[in-house]
């Protein structure tokens, strides 16, 4: 709201045709930067390794694609949900002269902007790839965080 209420409303007041560039989900960052986070100091320089599935998105897919566009760490399980969108509204349709006030035609949720990977491309529908693919099927589905809590092992040599 803080986005709507002021860099929107105060852009249109100025006559600005488009909202500006404002960094979201950054939320240690400065409002006015460019949205690029440099790489701090001290960080982290063990072995990494991210399990992903098919219902990440919003932080985890950025989380995803920093590792895996920057060579941090190795990505076992299924690609995550491959979105990241900045801003959402949703809304309801309702049908008018039904008699029936109130009763909804259509419920659908707007998604506007979009998230750049590390690598320069746009993040929706092009999540990060995974190194090692290990679908969920019917055979592992009660077995399945423990197989790839092994391969994750296996990978660090702790097996």
């Amino acid at each position: 709201m803080d986005w709507l209420e002021n860099d929107v409303l105060l852009g249109l007041a100025a006559g600005q045709a488009y909202s500006n560039d404002v960094p979201f989900k950054l939320a240690h960052l400065p409002k006015y930067s460019d949205g690029i986070v440099h790489p701090a100091k001290v960080y982290f320089r063990g072995p990494l390794v991210v399990f992903l599935g098919p219902h990440g998105g919003s932080h985890l897919d950025p989380f995803a694609s920093i590792v895996a566009d920057n060579e941090l760490g190795y990505i076992i399980g299924m690609p995550a949900g491959g979105y990241s969108n900045t801003w959402e509204w949703e809304e309801t349709l309702l049908l008018p002269l039904t008699g029936k006030p109130g009763k909804p035609l259509v419920s659908y949720m707007w998604s506007i902007g979009h998230t750049i990977r590390p690598n320069g491309q746009v993040l929706e529908g092009n999540p990060a790839e995974v190194d090692e693919y290990v679908p969920v099927t019917r055979n592992n589905l009660y077995t399945y965080y423990d197989e790839l809590l092994s391969r994750a092992c296996r990978h660090l040599g702790l097996e």
